[in-house]
């Protein structure tokens, strides 16, 4: 739980670099794992999906960072009082604040209370406060292609041991 070395903040309209994409329109410094090694931890990556742990420490305020995927985020902890966490845009006009964000409930088996999960669209720059007393912890999956209306004249090139897959010929 304890950081790492402090990272610096990063300022929309510096020399940063192109932007990463069309879709998400920052330079890749403000990818979460560049921008914030303290709080995003790459577990897992590959051409399709990244694995993030994410840890945010009781009165830690992140490093200005964004999130260029879609996401599911799954809380494993405790739920924090949402009220008690600060979520700062530094560009308050994007397009990208808060776009698409819906939210699954958590299991009802067992009278479950976590894990509980949450879908987000890709976000623009910004900073997370935990004014709680808890850690805000959780992991993120990213999914960095979703394959949609090109999948069916894609599979092939994309997944090419689909081929030798009975029902795919």
């Amino acid at each position: 739980m304890k950081p790492g070395k402090p990272a610096p903040n990063l300022q929309l309209g510096t020399a940063l670099g192109p932007e990463l994409s069309e879709a998400w329109p920052y330079p890749l410094q403000y990818d979460s794992v560049l921008a914030a090694p303290n709080n995003f931890r790459l577990l897992y990556e590959d051409g399709h999906v990244r694995l993030l742990e994410v840890t945010v420490r009781p009165g830690e305020t992140t490093p200005a960072h964004g999130n260029p995927y879609a996401s599911v985020l799954a809380f494993n902890t405790v739920a924090v009082d949402e009220r008690e966490i600060v979520d700062t845009k530094l560009d308050p006009e994007s397009p990208l604040n808060s776009f698409g964000v819906g939210r699954g409930p958590a299991p009802a088996v067992f009278n479950m209370t976590v894990p509980t999960c949450t879908t987000v669209a890709p976000q623009a720059p910004h900073t997370i406060r935990n004014n709680s007393t808890i850690p805000l912890h959780y992991y993120r999956i990213e999914f960095k292609r979703v394959d949609g209306d090109d999948f069916p004249s894609h599979w092939r090139e994309w997944y090419p041991w689909m081929k030798y897959m009975k029902k795919m010929r």
